[in-house]
């Protein structure tokens, strides 16, 4: 069986643990995302403790948006609830504020994640045999967090993945290959790119050691390495009114974009002051004749003399929000210009 489909990555641990979507596959998301915001409308907020593994409706606030939960977990020194969003295929952090008693008429399951790995290979890393007297490839029970990061952020930079099925396990687990196309359409295959790498090993009979991996016995709100996942939903000022419920993403990109464009403007006259003091002629300046002229303004940076006491992470500020920093160490001098958002008070 190789079954070949576009995928979404929706959440990724290792290699061998990650979830994803056919990204072809939405009708019967649609219709649970219309229901909830039907049901939104009506539904009145009251105090509300969930139990574990119970499924529930959670306000997501960086989506402006009501999505189907399933409490994985109570988080009781951060009070907090880890939810796992049954829909969208990630973990997220919560307050208890944003958590609601979902309908029973809206708790069906409409198996749109998936649980999928890398087949026919495990972890390795190349270590050096001195009884052999040659370097070889190891098996290892896990994957180390430095191979999880490099395979993600291939997933992440993506812009097709495939995803070829080979076989499932009777967990329900589908297990193969990905196929990733990046934006410049240079194509990877993950297995070969883990192999080539000497990340990881081949190996034959796959299928009967499949369920036995360590490396699948990791809960899904941890990372690869244990950590907790910094997924929060939570959100600042009032970026929610720009987050709409249909096309999000770019909602967000338009928000994001005003702000810089913003900042271009307000800072556009001081520009050419600070590529004037990157110049590499006066990079490297000498404490007895530092100083800075700035047309239009009546300040300068005060004249440090030979004979003053070092000056060590000393931080100037003035009200164009220019900051110069000098480090003094030894026997060299070297400042460097950082240009602030907000200009601070002389």
């Amino acid at each position: 069986m190789h079954n070949k489909i576009n995928i979404a990555v929706t959440h990724f641990i290792n290699p061998h643990l990650f979830w994803y979507r056919n990204v072809h596959d939405s009708h019967e998301l649609n219709q649970i995302e219309q229901q909830l915001q039907t049901w939104k409308k009506t539904a009145r907020d009251f105090a509300y403790h969930p139990k574990l593994g119970e499924k529930v409706a959670v306000s997501f606030v960086a989506w402006n948006r009501v999505v189907r939960g399933e409490i994985l977990c109570e988080v009781k020194w951060l009070n907090e609830f880890i939810v796992w969003a049954l829909d969208y295929g990630f973990p997220f952090r919560t307050k208890i504020e944003f958590i609601h008693q979902l309908p029973k008429k809206m708790m069906r399951q409409i198996n749109h994640i998936h649980c999928g790995g890398l087949a026919n290979i495990l972890p390795g890393e190349n270590e050096y045999d001195y009884v052999e007297g040659k370097s070889s490839m190891i098996k290892k029970d896990n994957w180390t967090q430095r191979v999880c990061d490099i395979l993600e952020k291939l997933l992440i930079t993506t812009h097709t993945i495939t995803f070829v099925e080979e076989f499932q396990s009777k967990d329900g687990r589908h297990w193969g290959n990905l196929i990733i196309v990046n934006h410049k359409g240079q194509v990877f295959n993950a297995r070969e790119h883990l192999l080539s790498a000497q990340h990881a090993v081949a190996i034959e009979k796959f299928q009967t050691i499949a369920l036995k991996l360590k490396t699948i016995n990791v809960q899904r709100f941890l990372s690869n390495s244990g950590k907790l996942t910094t997924r929060i939903n939570i959100i600042k000022e009032n970026m929610a009114n720009y987050c709409k419920i249909q096309k999000t993403e770019s909602a967000i990109y338009d928000f994001v974009k005003r702000k810089v464009e913003d900042w271009y403007v307000r800072n556009k006259r001081d520009n050419h002051m600070v590529v004037g003091m990157l110049k590499p002629s006066v990079e490297r300046m000498k404490p007895a004749s530092m100083s800075i002229s700035m047309s239009n303004v009546n300040k300068s940076v005060p004249f440090i003399q030979e004979n003053s006491p070092k000056i060590e992470n000393a931080n100037v500020s003035y009200d164009l929000g220019v900051t110069v920093i000098t480090n003094q160490g030894e026997g060299d001098e070297t400042f460097s210009v950082v240009q602030s958002d907000e200009p601070k008070p002389s």
